[in-house]
């Protein structure tokens, strides 16, 4: 009797240990999870912002802002169009209440290899006003560049808060999940946002085998501001849904976002749908598109653009062709039979 206990007593402990995922063996091997963060994943970043660049498309975030006294709905609008050469982002704005109408504002940012420059407009057909125009040929909205979503927490990409010297490693785990490698980290970062202290930290799941772009986070930020009012945002996000771009880097398909926003012992809540519809164009669109014309403005002193010869042009030109050919054609075929016709000499 007690060997038979005995043996049902190891055989449910056979099976409970058999049940236990290989991946939870990984806790124990945190040294080897962080040499491969701070060893492939800076590489890997850079790699997928260079060609998170070239993506076009779109990028939406419709929010739902529940205060104490109102509830406030809107949508972030991202439109990127880009070329080797240029880049164009149309980045749109709608909000309002239950009571109120919906307030709307756009705003362009593109460069080409003459001139950046930045609109402002009401609605999104326009009409457009210049606010800033300059030869220096440069992106100026890195900071609103939602391509890069998947490779930044709020405020600060992986790179800063994962790998540089003010980040702090507490736990880094690697494990397989439905034969994919998942890597968990949890994080200290002490940083600052124009001049503001910022203190993150928290936990984020990043995918190794595609350029370590992020599965989901959970953060906790302290903001302190000049005044000494100390902010405190809950923040955290899951990616639902991914696409795969034809220049192989992943976007998220579909995601929520949930931040919770604490300031004076007033709380708000801002829950997020994240979509994007972005990919890699193989038909570029050409340089004239991100120019202040495109837009029905004025181009600055002495920039002009060659303009592409029209399709239609090049149909006359064939069809001309075609027709002289058509009568020469004619002529000679003509010749042939007169000749043919007349009765040879005996």
């Amino acid at each position: 009797m007690c060997a038979l206990l005995f043996c049902s007593t190891c055989w449910q402990w056979a099976t409970f240990a058999a049940s236990i995922p290989a991946s939870i063996g990984a806790w124990n091997d945190s040294d080897k999870a962080v040499n491969m963060l701070l060893s492939e994943a800076p590489q890997a970043w850079q790699e997928y912002q260079r060609r998170a660049l070239s993506l076009s498309g779109t990028f939406t975030m419709s929010y739902t802002v529940r205060e104490e006294t109102q509830t406030r709905r809107g949508k972030l609008s991202n439109e990127f169009l880009c070329n080797s050469r240029c880049n164009l982002l149309i980045l749109g704005h709608e909000e309002g209440t239950q009571t109120d109408n919906m307030s709307r504002g756009y705003d362009v940012y593109g460069f080409n290899p003459r001139y950046s420059f930045e609109l402002r407009s009401s609605s999104r057909q326009g009409p457009w006003v210049l606010t800033q125009v300059s030869p220096s040929k440069t992106r100026t909205y890195e900071d609103k560049d939602l391509r890069q979503f998947l490779v930044m927490l709020p405020w600060f990409t992986l790179s800063e808060a994962l790998t540089s010297p003010k980040s702090e490693i507490r736990r880094c785990t690697l494990f397989s999940k439905q034969n994919q490698r998942e890597v968990e980290v949890a994080f200290r970062f002490s940083g600052s946002h124009v001049d503001v202290p910022i203190v993150m930290e928290g936990t984020c799941v990043l995918m190794p085998d595609d350029f370590w772009v992020l599965k989901s986070y959970a953060v906790q930020i302290h903001v302190s501001h000049k005044s000494g009012e100390v902010v405190v945002h809950d923040d955290s996000f899951d990616v639902l849904r991914y696409h795969r771009t034809k220049n192989e880097i992943l976007t998220p398909a579909a995601g929520k976002r949930r931040t919770s926003t604490t300031r004076a012992n007033q709380t708000s809540v801002s829950e997020n749908i994240v979509e994007s519809e972005l990919d890699f164009l193989s038909q570029a669109p050409p340089d004239d598109s991100f120019t202040l014309s495109a837009f029905g403005l004025p181009e600055p002193p002495g920039v002009t653009w060659e303009r592409p010869t029209p399709w239609w042009l090049y149909g006359i030109v064939v069809g001309f062709a075609l027709v002289i050919l058509s009568g020469i054609v004619y002529k000679v075929v003509g010749r042939w039979r007169t000749q043919a016709a007349k009765p040879q000499p005996r």
